[in-house]
């Protein structure tokens, strides 16, 4: 009786050791996917704001104009 219960036991940490594993691996796989857009997206913000300068240039000044109206 007491070896029946070590063996399941045993079974169940290996089958959450598992769980957890499978977890940490998307979560890991979430927050790559996530950075890898942000910095996409801070990319083409600066870019844009690259480009927003450089056409705005005048004698020598910048002006820097929003990018975004409301």
């Amino acid at each position: 009786m007491i070896s029946s219960v070590l063996v399941a036991n045993a079974e169940y940490q290996a089958w959450l050791k598992q769980i957890k594993q499978r977890i940490h691996s998307v979560r890991m796989k979430v927050a790559l996917a996530a950075n890898s857009e942000l910095i996409t997206l801070y990319y083409e913000f600066g870019a844009q704001i690259v480009w927003s300068v450089r056409r705005r240039r005048c004698g020598g000044r910048i002006f820097l104009m929003p990018l975004v109206t409301t």
